[in-house]
């Protein structure tokens, strides 16, 4: 009985872990790297972080797309999503 239990509070730890994970923000970010180019990406209900360049993004609701320092983005198309640039990006 000790062991059953023991198992189902493991499960539920892991539930917690798995549901957490799926839905914060920082799981949804997708990552741009210095020296990257990416190109035609739609955002819609996730998230871009550009250290390196983004040419011709849409942004759809929900969509995020934050330029880093250094980073670039060119010929991005914005439809109720939201960009952010930092100092230098």
């Amino acid at each position: 009985m000790h062991q059953s239990g023991s198992v189902s509070l493991c499960r539920s730890a892991i539930s917690v872990l798995v549901a957490t994970a799926l839905y914060s923000p920082i799981a949804l970010a997708s990552t741009v790297e210095y020296g990257e180019t990416v190109d035609g990406v739609v955002l819609e209900k996730d998230i871009q972080l550009v250290y390196g360049t983004a040419n011709n993004t849409k942004i759809n609701p929900g969509g995020e797309q934050h330029i880093k320092e250094f980073g670039v983005s060119s010929n991005t198309e914005i439809n109720g999503g939201y960009q952010y640039i930092e100092m230098n990006g």
